[in-house]
């Protein structure tokens, strides 16, 4: 699994990261954090020679992230504040267990595209590689 990261302490990153800047961050963070998210950049993004993922722009810029309208804002605003939540947990204890919110923007990230119960079924299990 693919794990992104949002910096809320100005610290730079080395020459190698990935980089966003813009608005909706931390819907974005979260979203590519998510199971479909992630199950999406998977298996778009390009691989090196041994398979491995290489994230960049190029990998991003494909991923169809819902755009904010009228119809999803309660969920995309829904999302920020389950991700704002792991953000206060983890700040005050980088161990903490944030699996149950995860899972709650899973099933919020699940209801922006629609997804049936099967079809939430095959991105798990492809996810579980």
């Amino acid at each position: 699994m693919l794990r992104f990261g949002y910096d809320v302490n100005n610290i730079y990153a080395q020459d190698s990261a990935c980089i966003m800047t813009g608005s909706n961050l931390k819907f974005l963070c979260a979203y590519i954090n998510s199971t479909l998210g992630n199950q999406l950049l998977f298996n778009k993004a390009p691989k090196t020679g041994t398979g491995d993922v290489i994230v960049s722009v190029q990998a991003l810029d494909p991923l169809p992230v819902p755009p904010r309208t009228a119809k999803n804002i309660q969920v995309i605003d829904e999302i920020e504040v389950l991700f704002i939540q792991i953000l206060t947990h983890k700040e005050r204890d980088s161990n903490s267990d944030v699996s149950l919110l995860e899972k709650q923007i899973d099933q919020l990230v699940y209801q922006l595209y629609d997804l049936t119960s099967e079809e939430i079924g095959i991105v798990e299990r492809g996810n579980m590689k």
